[in-house]
């Protein structure tokens, strides 16, 4: 998978987290990324991956509200990425922005602004209140 360096706002090592209850499939948690909540997404369970998380992948922080934190296997690099190598998807979801086309293949292109829906950010951000209201 693929993800706009432009939204993009850092790549940082796996840090603990806070259980989040409540919140959608594949929310696991919420960590503190330079003083704001950033929600922390396990992109294998949220496309229903069988592959388990491992505890030592990373996470990449992306722009959004609520701001989120991927669960990824990895990160070769970041770099922009051409317009000519998206390919426009016919998936039958909105979390895939495109196809892209790369010197290692095809992969994926994730639109972190699409991966919940509205009803999804709304339980995420009521399980976000109660969690304050904890403290």
């Amino acid at each position: 998978m693929r993800i706009h360096a432009a939204r993009v706002l850092e790549v940082i090592p796996r840090v603990a987290l806070v259980p989040l209850p409540g919140a959608p499939l594949g929310a696991r948690g919420v960590i503190d990324h330079r003083g704001a909540a950033a929600v922390v997404i396990d992109l294998r369970e949220r496309f229903g991956a069988d592959a388990p998380t491992r505890r030592w992948d990373p996470f990449v922080v992306v722009e959004g509200t609520p701001r989120l934190a991927l669960v990824v296997d990895e990160v070769r690099g970041v770099g922009a990425l051409p317009d000519d190598v998206v390919i426009a998807s016919d998936l039958p979801t909105a979390r895939i922005a495109g196809v892209t086309l790369g010197d290692d293949g095809a992969a994926l292109l994730v639109d972190p602004g699409a991966l919940l829906d509205e009803a999804e950010v709304a339980q995420l951000r009521a399980a976000l209140e109660a969690r304050e209201g904890e403290a």
